[in-house]
């Protein structure tokens, strides 16, 4: 199975970005987490998409709100499960970012938690593909394609 991994950080426009693009960026942590192996919950998705109403109504934000944190601690129950933290460019969390990590660091070692900030990621994850990409340029998945067409 699985290791769970949480991707918490900014929703609304309080960074200097949309909703959208701050889905979007934690959508793509999250696409980060699932090439590693995680399964990775993104909860920016649903907030945007109004699963849990809307944000906009301060009844719907708040029912969103617990609907938010009781899946966050849902999975943060699951021993190997992980929290991942997007912060801004000066290393601040959003009040709902800090709520999470607040919540998490009160119930599990600091060590299941990754902070960086938006650049760091957007860095990191930059450096993953275009690795994947040497990769599958050299060659080097030919075998595990093979095995995979042949249902090995």
């Amino acid at each position: 199975m699985k290791k769970l991994v949480y991707i918490a950080g900014p929703f609304s426009p309080s960074n200097g970005k949309t909703m959208k693009e701050n889905t979007e960026f934690a959508e793509r942590v999250g696409r980060y987490a699932q090439a590693l192996g995680y399964a990775p919950v993104v909860p920016h998705s649903s907030i945007l998409r109004q699963v849990y109403g809307d944000d906009a109504l301060e009844h719907d934000r708040i029912e969103g709100t617990l609907s938010t944190l009781t899946l966050m601690m849902a999975i943060m129950d699951s021993p190997e499960s992980e929290l991942w933290v997007i912060s801004d460019g000066l290393n601040e969390l959003s009040s709902g970012t800090q709520e999470e990590y607040n919540i998490w660091l009160q119930n599990r070692e600091e060590s299941s938690i990754t902070i960086k900030k938006d650049w760091q990621w957007e860095r990191e994850i930059r450096e993953f593909w275009l690795e994947e990409m040497r990769k599958l340029s050299e060659g080097q998945y030919q075998g595990e394609l093979k095995e995979a067409l042949e249902g090995k």
